[in-house]
């Protein structure tokens, strides 16, 4: 029976890490700018993700499993951790809106270790960070972004005089996008598959999982991506090559820091806020739609997943 239920673990992490491949929009700002290909988009995406499954999960997996929760769960209870994270990114997805994987895997695992093991073992400092972290990332993405533009369009752009002045800084910039666009990706997988894989049994918790579930997040960008990357790359603000680097440079620099102190930020709201905050600095109309829903999905996605896992934890453990 303990075989089998962790047999049943491991492939719902793969599930859940295939799904975090398929809604990856790190690479949307290099296929929004016009240059790149959605060929090129998702071989760059899944490239950055193998090098951040390889360098860029330790620090996250080590504060969610040793530090948020001080104990180890049970196999009962991490299998209620990925079935609710999994039904909530499930009805997230069918009504289109762009859910946060961390915040349903880390509110199911708050909400479950609550119910099984007591308030004790949950560490309030920790969770207090995680949600500040949540709640200043996506608007400290929106202001650098915007500022890394103005300071852009001040310095460089406004000063161009011919269209083939604008058209060399824009394909500098759109060469610039790459390397971004790389540490972006590989940010965006140590945060989002230290996640998936921090409440694994402990046994599980190895280098060759990070290979295997970065492959597989890399699988579902390669294989199902291309709806999420057309949607953020241009329904939400059009996007230039200029534009597009200053969402990287925010964006990026945002999510590398969160792996390297430890502290998982949702990588769709910081990409998000900061496609917005490049594209009102352009001037470019942005969608009120989808930055309402955007507003709703990161209010509710914490106390949506805990209260799903608060139900089945009384139920089941």
């Amino acid at each position: 029976m303990e075989l089998l239920l962790t047999a049943i673990i491991i492939s719902l992490t793969l599930i859940l890490a295939f799904s975090d491949g398929a809604n990856d929009e790190s690479m949307s700002p290099l296929l929004g700018s016009g240059i790149f290909s959605m060929k090129a988009a998702c071989i760059v995406g899944a490239l950055s993700i193998i090098i951040g499954a390889l360098l860029l999960t330790s620090r996250i997996k080590h504060t969610l499993s040793m530090e948020l929760i001080r104990v180890s769960l049970s196999g009962e209870a991490v299998f209620i951790i990925l079935v609710s994270s999994l039904a909530w990114l499930l009805v997230t997805a069918y009504m289109g809106w762009p859910s946060s994987l961390t915040q349903a895997i880390i509110g199911s695992a708050v909400s479950v270790a609550l119910v099984k093991y007591g308030i004790h073992v949950i560490d309030a400092n920790i969770l207090f960070k995680l949600v500040i972290g949540w709640v200043l990332s996506p608007i400290i993405g929106l202001v650098m972004a915007f500022t890394i533009y103005k300071t852009l369009q001040f310095a460089v752009i406004k000063r161009i005089k011919t269209i083939s002045e604008r058209e060399s800084i824009e394909y500098i910039a759109a060469v610039m996008l790459i390397p971004w666009s790389i540490l972006m990706g590989a940010s965006r997988c140590g945060n989002d598959l230290a996640t998936i894989l921090a409440y694994l049994p402990l046994q599980f918790r190895t280098p060759m999982m990070d290979l295997i579930g970065g492959g597989v997040v890399a699988l579902g960008l390669l294989t199902l991506g291309r709806r999420v990357l057309r949607s953020m790359g241009f329904k939400l603000v059009k996007l230039v090559p200029s534009s597009s680097l200053s969402v990287l440079m925010s964006s990026s620099l945002i999510m590398f820091l969160a792996t390297q102190i430890g502290i998982p930020f949702s990588a769709t709201h910081v990409m998000s806020a900061s496609i917005i905050g490049a594209g009102a600095a352009r001037g470019s109309a942005v969608s009120t739609y989808n930055v309402l829903k955007l507003l709703v999905i990161w209010m509710t996605s914490f106390p949506a997943v805990f209260g799903i896992s608060l139900v089945l934890a009384e139920v089941f453990l």
